[in-house]
C-alpha cells in the first residue's frame, strides 16, 4: 500500500478518516482515530504518525470485536 492512495483499496471511504489525516500531515502531530469502516461492516482504531514532507504512516488495528462487546455491556 506504500505511496498509494486509500481510495485505491477502499473507494469511497468515510470522509472522517481522511480528515484526521489530512490534519496529522498539516500539524505534524500524531493522532489515534476509532471508527467504524461501513464499506467493510468492520471497526478500526488508526494511529497516524506524520512522516516526510506530506506522507504519514497510519497503523491499523481491526477492533471489531472490542466494539460488539462494549455495546453488549451497555444493554446488560
Amino acid at each position: 500500500a506504500e505511496g498509494r492512495r486509500a481510495s485505491e483499496f477502499f473507494g469511497n471511504y468515510e470522509k472522517v478518516w481522511g480528515e484526521a489525516f489530512e490534519r496529522v500531515v498539516r500539524t505534524r502531530q500524531p493522532e489515534r482515530i476509532e471508527q467504524e469502516f461501513a464499506a467493510l461492516d468492520r471497526w478500526f482504531e488508526a494511529t497516524a504518525y506524520p512522516d516526510v514532507g506530506d506522507r504519514l504512516v497510519v497503523l491499523f488495528e481491526e477492533i471489531t470485536a472490542r466494539k460488539h462487546a462494549e455495546a453488549a455491556l451497555r444493554e446488560d
